[in-house]
């Protein structure tokens, strides 16, 4: 049945899958959109910073906190998407405090969450 759980296959499993699928060059695999997320497309999500902020790049390693993934629900208000969070990069040399909206894009090659802009 569509939808149960693998048992001993967990999300990462999945996104290695995923990431193995020849491209169609398009950035997903042939015969799939590219826009579909999961299919080697960079996604997109929205999200607030999480308690204890995102800390700033440091010469070439990059800062990292916790996001909580955000959406537009069905009331056109922001809400935490079930409880979810995201591990998030940091680029920029300066580190973002806790409460700010961002933007997160996945990288296609490390398949890590980076910070694309922050609430100003």
């Amino acid at each position: 049945m569509s939808g149960d759980p693998v048992f001993g296959f967990n999300s990462e499993d999945a996104d290695a899958l995923i990431r193995m699928i020849p491209s169609s060059g398009l950035g997903g695999p042939s015969g799939v959109h590219p826009g579909v997320p999961g299919y080697g497309d960079p996604w997109t999500l929205i999200g607030v910073v999480a308690t204890g902020g995102i800390t700033a790049r440091s010469g070439t390693t990059p800062g990292t906190g916790t996001v909580n993934v955000y959406w537009v629900n069905d009331s056109g208000t922001l809400a935490h998407y079930n409880s979810q969070t995201i591990t998030a990069y940091n680029l920029s040399s300066a580190a973002i405090v806790a409460g700010k909206y961002v933007m997160c894009k996945r990288d296609y090659i490390s398949w890590k969450w980076f910070v694309d802009f922050e609430d100003c």
